[in-house]
């Protein structure tokens, strides 16, 4: 995995993450992201809040938010 990362890098290639999150939750109880920042409940509920919005946005266009 580190070594795909690297290459990305090294070729300017964005990568993009997904993922179908929408609580805490649906986290394992031994997943590192339980305590990270970003996925705390206050956090968490305005990640959740803009990916809402994204959606929304797609969908008006006619895209998913893929």
């Amino acid at each position: 995995m580190n070594r795909i990362i690297e290459t990305c890098h090294e070729l300017s290639i964005t990568i993009v993450t997904y993922g179908k999150y929408r609580s805490i939750d649906d986290f394992d109880l031994n997943d590192i992201r339980r305590n990270h920042s970003r996925f705390q409940a206050k956090n968490f509920a305005k990640n959740l809040e803009f990916a809402d919005k994204f959606i929304k946005f797609a969908s008006k266009k006619g895209l998913t938010s893929s």
